[in-house]
């Protein structure tokens, strides 16, 4: 399911494996930030909370660079039955969307709260900086 999406939209395969893939840091590839798109895969588990990997596409949306894995804790997303499975993926969503805003403006050494999200794209308009922006989701009940 895709929760936010831009240029990506119907072109996005997530495969597993880039969980994991060894890539670069995506700060040293912070120069060619503004082609290609930034995109989060968070993964939800009931029983074990959430990681987000957020990658670097290239214009061909190949993975260039990424963010180590962020992990959520059960306790960060709402204890369930208090908080859904929904609202966990909300809280998973956003906190992926705050990581790649604040990436995309560590990149361009501005800050987090300069930024906007518009039609699938992080900007920075007094900059003139903007690269597009996906949210890849999956729940699962347990591991």
């Amino acid at each position: 399911m895709i929760l936010q999406t831009g240029a990506l939209a119907g072109t996005l395969a997530f495969p597993s494996r880039l969980f994991a893939a060894p890539l670069p840091r995506i700060a040293d590839a912070a120069p060619a930030l503004g082609s290609g798109s930034l995109v989060a895969w968070v993964r939800v588990t009931l029983d074990a909370g959430a990681k987000i990997r957020l990658v670097q596409l290239d214009e061909a949306a190949l993975p260039v660079a990424a963010a180590p894995v962020l992990r959520l804790s059960r306790a960060a997303l709402g204890e369930a039955p208090a908080a859904s499975g929904w609202e966990q993926m909300r809280i998973a969503c956003r906190a992926a969307h705050n990581l790649a805003v604040a990436t995309a403006a560590r990149c361009w050494g501005a800050a987090a709260a300069d930024c906007a999200v518009e039609h699938g794209r992080i900007l920075h308009r007094r900059l003139g900086r903007a690269v597009g922006y996906a949210v890849w989701a999956e729940f699962s009940g347990t591991t």
